[in-house]
């Protein structure tokens, strides 16, 4: 790779080709507490290396993986965190989620599932496509 190849590295996810990663640049982060609600926060971008990233909050101290966005501290699990190139993804995966509960739960844990209707289920399978 030559110095400007660097600069313009492209992470792929399966098909697609993300944007690089460039110092200055914002992404988002999940902060997790124990009993309370997440909130989003912004970090930026403070160096760039081969491989890894560094956010200008805590210089050297967290090399993030360029391809995957992702900090895997190898000591201690519960600091690992994945960033995000727009709030949005963020508020999509916790909508996923909330529904995937509002789903389970429904068809688990409340015994709501004995409530529905043939035709209801039929609809319900055909639109997840599981038919």
């Amino acid at each position: 790779m030559t110095n400007t190849d660097k600069n313009n590295f492209n992470a792929t996810i399966g098909n697609t080709v993300l944007p690089a990663v460039f110092v200055g640049q914002v992404l988002y982060r999940e902060k997790q507490r124990r009993n309370e609600p997440s909130e989003i926060e912004e970090v930026t971008v403070g160096k760039i290396g081969k491989k890894y990233f560094y956010l200008t909050i805590w210089e050297e101290r967290y090399p993030v993986d360029k391809e995957t966005l992702q900090y895997t501290d190898k000591n201690y699990s519960q600091n690992n965190f994945q960033l995000y190139r727009d709030k949005q993804e963020i508020l999509d995966r916790k909508e996923r989620g909330r529904l995937t509960d509002i789903l389970y739960k429904h068809f688990h844990w409340s015994g709501n599932k004995h409530k529905n209707t043939l035709e209801q289920l039929k609809k319900a399978v055909e639109v997840l496509g599981l038919s």
